[in-house]
């Protein structure tokens, strides 16, 4: 995969993940919420496989949202 296309990709995953658990954790601003999928999906940007990062990305943002509530 490309850069272009991971980066597509990935803003993709941010729009999806963050309206999703904008709905699941009303408490906290979807800016806060994007930001923490952005720092988690730049974590993972070498992973020589991506396909599962937004899955591991939506669970260490989610365990985070959830701790924090």
């Amino acid at each position: 995969m490309n850069d272009d296309t991971r980066r597509v990709r990935t803003e993709l995953e941010v729009d999806r993940l963050t309206t999703e658990l904008s709905s699941r954790f009303d408490g906290f601003s979807p800016d806060v919420i994007e930001q923490g999928l952005r720092v988690e999906f730049e974590k993972r940007a070498a992973y020589p496989v991506q396909d599962f990062v937004p899955i591991f990305v939506e669970r260490s943002v989610r365990g985070k949202l959830s701790a924090a509530h």
